[in-house]
């Protein structure tokens, strides 16, 4: 299966661009919103919906490596890869299998055009609306999108200190540094905007 493009050097100048611009300047701890030792001695599996080594695969850990230190009680993390139909499985499992317990999250393409091929083909198990949105980033060239979740049902308060986690790791001054295209960080809220959008379409709606 042949990926598209997801530039790492992309990523790192977008890092460097979040850096001086953040989203959201008013961030609240995480521990006004959720037990503070919850993640304690804890894993969180990262699922990511595409092959290793590949552009998005490097794009989702390099992402999730900021935001871990950003994770009150620093849990551990195990990345495992789910490739297939251009991710479209990984979110499939994210919806349908996984439990909801602030544990699991899945890294996968947010692609109209992406979508609306799957959705015709019957692959797309899952109502995009219902997910719990962390985050996104977006190719200002390409307009690729890489979106973060939690599966549906995940408690608010847990989805909310991993919200934080990515808009504090976006803050930070980036590890690496390169030339590259803009990247768009994109917060929880723009990533439901595009996907009600998503959800319009045939097969992808409610169900």
């Amino acid at each position: 299966m042949k990926l598209r493009r997801f530039g790492l050097g992309v990523l790192s100048s977008a890092l460097l661009w979040i850096g001086c611009t953040p989203p959201n300047p008013q961030v609240t701890p995480p521990a006004q919103i959720a037990p503070v030792h919850f993640y304690e001695g804890k894993t969180i599996h990262l699922y990511i919906g595409f092959s290793s080594p590949s552009e998005p695969d490097r794009a989702a850990r390099l992402i999730f490596d900021h935001m871990s230190p950003h994770i009150p009680g620093r849990p551990r993390v195990i990345v495992s890869n789910m490739p297939g139909a251009e991710s479209i499985i990984s979110a499939n499992y994210l919806y349908n299998v996984a439990k909801p317990d602030g544990l699991t999250v899945g890294a996968f393409a947010g692609d109209p055009a992406l979508w609306k091929d799957a959705a015709a083909k019957g692959r797309i198990k899952f109502e995009p609306r219902k997910f719990q949105w962390i985050g996104g980033i977006e190719d200002g060239a390409t307009k690729r999108r890489l979106f973060l979740s939690l599966p549906p049902g995940t408690p608010e308060r847990l989805a909310e200190i991993l919200r934080i986690a990515f808009l504090n790791s976006i803050k930070s001054p980036p590890v690496l540094a390169g030339l590259g295209r803009t990247i768009i960080p994109m917060t929880s809220k723009e990533v439901e905007t595009i996907v009600n959008e998503f959800s319009k379409e045939p097969g992808i709606g409610p169900r």
